[in-house]
């Protein structure tokens, strides 16, 4: 690319000495680059002073051009912006002095950053005085330099006006103009034009075209841009498929950069394969392709202006953490997706407009910090719109247009003054609707909402009436609202039901009807019993019984949990062991059990074939794990279990654990029970926490795969049990107790 740089700065400043030089292309060859890089060359050079950046697609509102170059100069402040509200002649006036003053200190400036020194205090310019004037001095020194003004994506239309009025501002401050064009150029044809004054000269123009990169000028790109292992053949790929354009090449390689090539290799090879049919402007669409393989949450702190990819359709910058502003995105008007989640940085002013995005369907403002936004800032057809966790947004837009919209999410909208959700009366076509976390005052009758699978009002304060013509719904969460009764009966569609902290349920509600359910959440509640008809449905595969101290649970019954993949009990203090002692009971499809805060739990009890993470905290009766009931164990957290002496014995060791975490065992002293002249081994284990287990003396097994060692206030454990495992690449180790 440094071939188009020297080629602009011999036309500007070498014999030629062009006044303007038009640069074209195809979106994506690299064209505002290369204009940043004559700019930033020419001012090492000390050929120019100074460069001025005009994008016409960055100014919607069509500001006056003297205003922007006045902000570029830091001359313009907020308060001096012009406002239209007036239309007196006396107003006229003074706006009219106004602007030629903001004129003359805009000359001032450029001359002293041309000279030292302010327009009044320099010597008199006139291009037939040789020798006498500062200019002739400068050009007797070869010191003479120009400003170079970039006009960024313009049409020849715009270029004529914008010319026009750049030499009524600028005409003393020796210009140089770089045009940047779409359309491409064929010689000077159409670049030149009557033009009057003394800046632009009509026949001292050049035009170049920016052609896409050789094969050795691309592998030359990426070899310095990929940091992953590419193969030249591949990267060779890259630069074929993306037609030679630099853009497409870097934000590819910038995407190879995070992902795992073994992994990504294949979605690689399909997305490619789409971006060999793309031509001119389309190349702008691999955007989404190298946004889509970011990871969620990536450094970029800033982008350049968007402005330029006015056929870009999706935008995806989820969990861009660092990213602060954007610029350029009012002129996507053909853009379809837009995802701006996670980045918790970005604030979106109040004067920014989604309206003229007409083909805008997928809004995602999640997480952002937005404080307020216009009244009517959303396209009408919009179908999903995300303010999720809005914490800060103070002021709900009108939604009463989004008569399309299927899918509104405004939980955690924190600080939204209370409301009354009248805006759902449009919203005929909603299917999901997530106003949890939002202080709503009441809900409205939803029986227009006929089609509605999911509702969500975790935490609202209202009391939920209506729902027994919500027949299609699939998710229900109504956790910490003071729902009493439910339709279940209505609900055969219903997969998920979350009541945790419903304190006013009625305790004798049956679940039987519900014979879709898969999750059940009970948590919280003052349910007495259990509900044992939920054994008979087939489908059930989670089931969620946190604090539940006043439920009594027959576990002898066989068949309660037969189907579950999942069951979390907190709080259950009258549970012994999940089957009794005389019973043989299995749990088949059962993959995770988390036991919490169960004061009389003794033993599991249970069989549990497929079992791979297993978590237990403050069992503080529990003195040995049944190894024979998990043996395919893939994860282990033991929290506070003050009875376990060991974990493991040779008779019965979980050879395909991966993971083991173990702290505040006080009476644990060692990870493995064995002899210890024997050799025993987990081939399997890759990360190994021993925190706060002061009767620790040894580990016992070979872990020839760990890769991650923690170990803390562990004093008694030997040094010589900490240099066993020679694969590691992590280590924190502090044998002694914090004072």
């Amino acid at each position: 690319m440094a071939q188009p740089i020297e080629e602009i700065l011999n036309h500007f400043f070498g014999e030629h000495q062009a006044s303007k030089v038009v640069l074209a292309g195809d979106a994506g060859a690299g064209k505002t680059w290369v204009a940043r890089k004559v700019c930033d060359a020419a001012l090492k050079k000390e050929l120019s002073y100074g460069s001025i950046w005009i994008v016409p697609a960055e100014n919607p509102e069509k500001k006056p051009l003297l205003d922007t170059i006045a902000s570029q100069l830091s001359l313009l402040s907020c308060d001096e912006e012009w406002v239209d509200d007036e239309d007196s002649e006396e107003v006229k006036e003074k706006k009219d002095k106004e602007q030629e003053d903001l004129k003359t200190r805009i000359l001032d400036k450029l001359e002293k950053m041309r000279t030292g020194k302010p327009k009044n205090q320099a010597l008199n310019i006139d291009r037939g005085i040789q020798g006498e004037t500062e200019l002739g001095h400068e050009a007797a020194a070869g010191k003479l330099r120009y400003l170079v003004v970039v006009l960024d994506n313009i049409t020849e239309e715009e270029e004529e006006s914008i010319v026009t009025e750049l030499k009524n501002i600028l005409h003393s401050s020796f210009l140089k103009m770089l045009i940047i064009r779409k359309e491409s150029t064929d010689g000077n044809a159409g670049a030149a034009r009557e033009s009057k004054g003394d800046a632009i000269q009509p026949d001292d123009t050049k035009a170049i075209r920016l052609e896409p990169l050789s094969s050795r000028d691309a592998l030359i790109l990426l070899r310095g841009r990929v940091k992953t292992e590419v193969s030249e053949n591949q990267m060779l790929a890259i630069a074929e498929k993306a037609l030679g354009l630099p853009a497409g090449m870097i934000l590819v390689a910038e995407a190879l950069n995070h992902i795992c090539l073994e992994d990504g290799v294949q979605a690689f090879e399909f997305a490619m394969d789409d971006v060999a049919k793309m031509k001119g402007d389309d190349i702008t669409a691999v955007l989404q392709f190298a946004y889509d393989m970011l990871p969620e949450e990536t450094e970029i702190a800033q982008l350049p202006s968007l402005s330029d990819l006015v056929e870009l359709r999706e935008l995806l910058l989820k969990g861009c953490k660092k990213l602060t502003q954007l610029r350029g995105l009012s002129p996507l008007e053909k853009l379809e997706v837009l995802d701006l989640s996670g980045c918790c940085d970005l604030i979106i002013g109040p004067e920014e407009s989604f309206s003229r995005m007409s083909r805008l369907k997928k809004l995602d403002l999640s997480g952002t910090k937005i404080e307020s936004l216009p009244l009517d800032c959303f396209p009408s057809n919009l179908r999903h719109l995300s303010l999720r966790d809005c914490n800060i947004l103070k002021q709900l837009p009108s939604l009463e247009s989004l008569s399309k919209l299927e899918r509104l999410n405004l939980c955690g909208a924190e600080s939204l003054p209370k409301f009354k959700a009248d805006f759902l009366h449009h919203m005929v076509k909603l299917q999901i609707l997530n106003l949890s976390k939002t202080h709503l005052d009441e809900l409205p009758s939803l029986s227009h909402l006929t089609d509605l699978t999911e509702l969500s009002l975790s935490g609202c304060c209202c009391v939920p009436t209506g729902l027994e013509v919500l027949t299609e719904l699939k998710v229900l969460d109504l956790s910490g609202t003071e729902v009493q009764s439910l339709p279940l009966e209505n609900y055969s569609k219903l997969h998920k039901l979350v009541l945790s902290n419903c304190s006013e349920l009625d305790t004798s509600m049956n679940f039987g009807s519900l014979s879709h359910l898969e999750v059940l959440d009970l948590s919280g509640t003052k349910m007495t019993h259990f509900p044992y008809e939920v054994e008979h449905l087939p489908y059930l595969r989670e089931l969620h019984l946190l604090n539940v101290k006043q439920m009594q649970v027959d576990w002898s019954r066989s068949g309660i949990f037969s189907n579950l993949k999942k069951l979390r009990l907190d709080c259950c203090p009258k549970l012994v062991s999940l089957c009794d002692k005389s019973a043989k009971y299995e749990m088949p499809m059962m993959q995770t059990l988390e036991l919490l805060d169960l004061p009389s739990l003794s033993r599991i009890g249970v069989e549990m074939p497929s079992l791979e993470t297993l978590k237990v905290r403050a069992c503080v009766k529990l003195e040995e794990l049944e190894w024979n009931c998990f043996m395919n164990l893939k994860k282990l957290h033991l929290d506070c279990c003050p009875k376990l002496v060991y974990i493991f014995y040779p008779a019965k060791l979980p050879e395909n654990l991966e993971t083991l975490k173990v702290q505040l065992c006080n009476k644990l002293e060692t990870v493995f029970k064995g002899d210890e002249s024997g050799e025993y081994e987990m081939p399997q284990i890759q990360t190994l926490e021993l925190l706060y287990l002061p009767a620790l003396k040894r580990i016992g097994v070979e872990m020839p795969s760990l890769e991650t060692l923690k170990v803390r206030a562990c004093e008694n454990l030997h040094d010589l049990e900490l240099n066993r495992f020679p694969n590691l690449k992590t280590k924190e180790i502090d044998l002694v107790s914090p004072s």
